[in-house]
């Protein structure tokens, strides 16, 4: 009965582990860089996840070693949709990983919409400004993205 109970967790933290970092794709780039600093460089990430909230917007997060990209966008988003980064609450930000500490937010842009389950976007031209900590500088965020 031990050795039964003992599989038997082996087997559950298996599939857990198996679940965790099941994340979708990022790549994007950092194109027309006006005097940015700290130096940031072409951002992938391969566990990029989506959450639908309560308060009615989705909450996007990619992270890796160079930076995490959040968005937050209100809900629900259809395929097909162009979503104006400019109205409502919606957002997407960069915030570089390591020292010294800096974040880009932006100012405008477009996210169009491939897909739903999972969420997968395009960047469209997405305008990224000094947001935060050491950052300076502008550039323009472009690239795609599935979110788990």
């Amino acid at each position: 009965m031990r050795t039964l109970a003992a599989c038997l967790a082996a087997a559950s933290l298996v599939a857990a582990g198996g679940c965790l970092g099941d994340g979708g794709v990022v790549t994007v780039t950092f194109d027309q860089q006006s005097m940015v600093t700290p130096t940031i460089s072409n951002f992938n990430a391969a566990n990029a996840t989506a959450n639908d909230s309560s308060d009615g917007f989705i909450h996007f997060t990619a992270t890796s070693a160079q930076g995490t990209l959040t968005m937050r966008i209100v809900g629900p988003i259809h395929v097909g949709d162009m979503v104006d980064l400019m109205t409502e609450h919606n957002m997407v930000s960069f915030d570089r990983g390591g020292a010294p500490a800096a974040g880009w937010s932006n100012n405008g842009g477009i996210l169009a919409v491939d897909g739903v389950m999972p969420y997968k976007v395009r960047f469209l031209a997405v305008p990224m400004l000094r947001g935060s900590g050491a950052a300076m500088g502008s550039f323009v965020l472009d690239g795609t993205g599935t979110f788990k």
